[in-house]
């Protein structure tokens, strides 16, 4: 009986239905240890240039255009 248990385990990881007990513990989890020592870069852009709004509404149309593409893919 425990060999037939063990097989069935043994089965259910190979198919993707259960982790190794090891693997729990593999998770990459945010750590705030190291944020205050992070730099934070200066930002020299100004939201409220014409040249910037001319270039922001360009980009919002090609990710509208490729958001389109890709639903139509998905149908």
């Amino acid at each position: 009986m425990v060999s037939r248990a063990m097989t069935k385990t043994t089965l259910m990881r190979s198919i993707g239905l259960m982790r190794p007990s090891y693997a729990v513990n593999m998770v990459r989890t945010y750590h705030r240890a190291h944020e205050d020592q992070s730099t934070i870069l200066p930002n020299k852009v100004d939201v409220h240039k014409p040249e910037f709004k001319e270039k922001a509404a360009r980009m919002q149309a090609l990710v509208d255009d490729m958001n389109a593409k890709v639903a139509e893919i998905k149908l």
